[in-house]
């Protein structure tokens, strides 16, 4: 039975034996202490990134996802008539706020509380892949990595944990290369790996990007260095999952907007990106020192953060420096450096960054630094005769608080005034800009139906993006715009479409035009 264990699972003598020794009548007290620090953590973290969330308004791409788990719920499992974004997130967010919204209905809790989970998900895994190696556990090694992603920046975490973004889909691919690394059994390693990296494609095809092409390249330069069939093995299960996943979407049939095709940058906008990815890595740390006041609390927190950024950069440009196809490295090494590199440079060699919000897609490069200066970039240290635990201990701390956010303080969730009148109205039904409509759906725990539309500058037509074609034959007696023009609705575009409305309301920056009479047949179909 003990060598099926060691066989199926991960090699770990240490688990096994305290399983041994707690079978037997004895009490393993490190096993306890462990799973009770892991769990207190655990439930720390949670309630952390639930707190930060609060002060979050949720936002429609968001909501979109909610309602299509509550079509989901109510038979509409392959979302036929909806139109998705570039990813389906149908094998990541969907399934999980399926889970939630099956318990709670249509509310904006579960964006809150999905997001924390993702994200609590990819501590860990990325905790454990900095200490593990297959002769115990670096507890000096995880503290590092803890700290660098446990509390993330303002910035970083405003956008992780407010909806769908690629971190579900990174963690999905994390454990899949948990599996490939100490899962010992070859079919079920393969299998395992297989299967995470097939879902994660099916999701988010940016995967191919941050996890398919490295694995892709890692595995061709081990082969060159060691000519195993092993390396082999992994470059066509990886081939496969892409594969795997176009056929899966495409018995699927979703429908999913073109966004345009993905180009190398225009050469004159080269400088731009430069100067987006040095703006978008200050951010990614908080680390932005410059133009702060010297002797300022803000800033003397972004300086700590600005010596850590440059501590990461002089590790990778020496770790790439090292790097040699004559010297053997293990997979997780070379893996590491390489998506790091490919992300990079990828953001800055394409077309994809347009401002700083861009910044998301090198989060899957943030995640892997998490990981290698955890495990390859700390040296050992010995300071005084402390040890080396004592000091990083020490250091994370400083890490950690300089990025904690109101840490003593209750957020709670702020009321949105636009949904709260549309109730207190009666207003069932209506349109709304693409940031003003499916939000105030879930706002309202689906009390309220608020459907996207766009203009071409002249007319209201259905926003054919994260929306349901059918939501369009609904008949609707409201629309709610903002004043920042976007998608161009505006008062003049929606008294041409719908003519002079009856009511006019405006509450902050937002007006609701009210009709007493439907004006779904005027829409532009």
């Amino acid at each position: 039975m003990l060598r099926r264990i060691q066989k199926l699972g991960f090699i770990d003598n240490k688990i096994i034996c305290s399983n041994l020794i707690a079978d037997s009548g004895g009490v393993d007290l490190s096993r306890i202490i462990k799973v009770t620090l892991f769990s207190v953590i655990s439930l720390a973290l949670f309630f952390y990134y639930i707190n930060f969330t609060f002060k979050i308004p949720i936002h429609s791409d968001a909501a979109s996802v909610v309602l299509m788990a509550d079509a989901m719920t109510k038979g509409d499992y392959f979302l036929k008539d909806w139109y998705l974004s570039t990813g389906s997130y149908y094998t990541t967010e969907i399934f999980l706020y399926y889970l939630f919204v099956s318990v709670l209905g249509i509310t904006p809790l579960i964006i809150k509380y999905a997001s924390a989970i993702w994200l609590l998900g990819v501590v860990w895994c990325t905790v454990f892949l900095s200490g593990k190696t297959r002769e115990g556990f670096k507890i000096s090694s995880s503290i590092v990595t803890f700290s660098l992603i446990a509390i993330p920046s303002q910035f970083v975490a405003g956008q992780i944990l407010n909806g769908p973004m690629h971190i579900s889909s990174m963690l999905y691919v994390l454990l899949a290369f948990i599996f490939l690394e100490y899962v010992e059994n070859n079919a079920v390693k393969y299998s395992l790996f297989l299967f995470l990296s097939t879902v994660s494609l099916v999701a988010d095809p940016f995967v191919l990007w941050f996890f398919v092409l490295p694995m892709i390249l890692t595995s061709a330069i081990l082969w060159i260095q060691e000519r195993q069939k092993k390396h082999i093995y992994v470059v066509l299960t990886s081939v496969g999952s892409y594969i795997l996943s176009k056929v899966i979407l495409s018995i699927l049939s979703f429908n999913v907007p073109s966004v345009g095709i993905a180009k190398f940058v225009e050469f004159e906008n080269i400088k731009n990106n430069i100067v987006l990815a040095i703006k978008g890595m200050l951010t990614l740390y908080d680390a932005n020192i410059f133009g702060g006041e010297i002797a300022s609390l803000s800033t003397i927190k972004s300086g700590i953060h600005f010596v850590l950024l440059i501590t990461i950069i002089y590790l990778i440009y020496n770790a790439v420096k090292n790097f040699s196809l004559s010297k053997k490295m293990d997979r997780m090494y070379v893996f590491l450096l390489c998506a790091i590199l490919i992300n990079f440079f990828e953001y800055l060699i394409s077309n994809m960054p347009v401002d700083l919000g861009s910044t998301r897609y090198l989060f899957p490069m943030l995640i892997y630094i998490t990981i290698f200066i955890g495990r390859y970039g700390i040296s050992k240290i010995n300071i005084l005769g402390m040890k080396k635990r004592i000091v990083l201990g020490i250091i994370s701390l400083i890490i950690i608080s300089t990025y904690v956010v109101t840490p003593f303080k209750i957020n709670y969730m702020t009321e949105n005034k636009v949904a709260t009148f549309l109730v207190e109205n009666n207003l069932k039904h209506g349109y709304g800009s693409y940031w003003n409509s499916l939000n105030l759906t879930v706002e309202s725990k689906g009390l309220v139906n608020v459907y996207p539309v766009v203009s071409d500058g002249e007319v209201i037509m259905p926003f054919r993006w994260l929306s349901y074609e059918k939501w369009y034959n609904q008949d609707v007696n409201f629309i709610v715009f903002s004043n920042d023009n976007w998608g161009q609705v505006n008062k003049q575009t929606v008294i041409k479409s719908f003519g002079e409305p009856t009511e006019i309301h405006k509450i902050e920056q937002h007006e609701i035009y009210v009709w007493d009479k439907s004006i779904s047949k005027k829409l532009k179909k």
